[in-house]
């Protein structure tokens, strides 16, 4: 399974998007995305999905991120 900070950091490069542009698209600050990434926030759910949806994927069809473990 993916960690938060993985899904987040793959869906951003996949679409080439900012953090800057990707918080803007998800109605978050740049900071949040950037400590999610980082993994030193750990988002709810609710959270993750709104993030991963305005970089234009689901939960579900996010990309996989390699190695991880499910």
């Amino acid at each position: 399974m993916s960690t938060a900070a993985e899904i987040v950091a793959r869906v951003r490069g996949e679409r080439q998007l900012s953090m800057s542009l990707l918080a803007e698209l998800a109605g978050v600050s740049r900071s949040t995305v950037s400590r999610i990434e980082s993994g030193k926030f750990e988002p709810t759910f609710a959270l993750l999905q709104r993030v991963v949806e305005a970089a234009g994927f689901t939960i579900d069809a996010a990309p996989e991120v390699p190695g991880a473990q499910g």
